[in-house]
């Protein structure tokens, strides 16, 4: 991905331990629900997902944001975190 302009750089692959290690971006930001509703940043979330489908890039699986949502939404409830902030429920109902 990071050969067309999405994502940084891979460091090193360890699918044994299902680990992947890449650079740091340093000016980057986890985007809240917040973002997701301001209507200004929508051409900046939806362009790397543009150059994806454009790029003629073959995935391995296919990518489904809310399966990963829930999969990530489903550790934190175990660790017992909270993190009102991302208000999963609340967005995908």
């Amino acid at each position: 991905m990071a050969k067309i302009g999405v994502g940084s750089n891979m460091i090193k692959y360890m699918p044994e331990k299902g680990v992947t290690i890449v650079e740091f971006i340093g000016d980057a930001i986890v985007l809240t629900n917040d973002h997701f509703l301001d209507k200004s940043l929508y051409p900046k979330i939806v362009d790397p997902i543009r150059r994806i489908h454009t790029s003629g890039v073959s995935l391995e699986k296919v990518f489904n944001p809310l399966v990963e949502v829930m999969k990530m939404s489903a550790i934190l409830k175990r660790l017992g975190a909270d993190y009102p902030e991302f208000d999963i429920a609340g967005t995908i109902g």
